[in-house]
């Protein structure tokens, strides 16, 4: 899981896509840690940062 903090915000961004929880993580949180998320797309600058190489 990759935390991605914005610069000034309440709101943060998990990338979950190394976890292997499918489409959408959030349902398997919910029923498995009993915690409620919200799945968005990933922010334009986290979308660029995992397209580009290293």
């Amino acid at each position: 899981m990759v935390l991605h903090r914005p610069a000034a915000s309440y709101l943060a961004w998990l990338d979950l896509r190394a976890l292997g929880l499918g489409d959408d993580p959030a349902v398997a949180i919910l029923e498995h840690g009993r915690l409620a998320l919200h799945c968005t797309p990933a922010p334009r600058s986290v979308s660029r940062a995992a397209a580009s190489p290293g």
